[in-house]
């Protein structure tokens, strides 16, 4: 680590471990002094960083849905239950947020529809003492 700090103080020709009052190191010569010249300037730009990639709401809310549909076939306690209606919401909260120029939108809406009756279904086995009106 010291030796490392050491060439780097070293390629910025400052001395190391000398006597200050000689001046600065010489200059580099030879191959050390080509490296040196072509060398990539520590100012210059990092490239552009990509943008993340748009999330796919519609493919988000049908993993989503996939997951409830899964917890709730081995649902055997209510914690299971609150799970598979957290997860049935989070796929309707997700279809809803499909967008208007979407080719999915048409289907979101009715699959959100479709979530909407599966999240009343397990929120009636999460809560099964609690009567549910329409």
């Amino acid at each position: 680590m010291l030796s490392a700090m050491a060439w780097g103080l070293v390629g910025c020709g400052l001395s190391v471990g000398g006597d200050p009052s000689t001046g600065p190191a010489p200059e580099p010569s030879g191959q050390a002094a080509l490296s040196a010249q072509t060398a990539p300037s520590a100012l210059a730009p990092d490239p552009p960083v990509p943008a993340p990639p748009a999330v796919d709401t519609f493919r988000e809310a049908v993993n989503r849905a996939t997951s409830a549909v899964a917890i709730g076939q081995s649902a055997q306690s209510k914690a299971d239950w609150e799970l598979a209606a957290s997860r049935w919401q989070q796929a309707i909260a997700l279809m809803e947020q499909v967008p208007t120029a979407s080719p999915n939108r048409a289907q979101a809406q009715t699959k959100a529809q479709e979530y909407k009756q599966h999240l009343a279904s397990a929120q009636r086995r999460r809560w099964p003492e609690r009567i549910y009106l329409r």
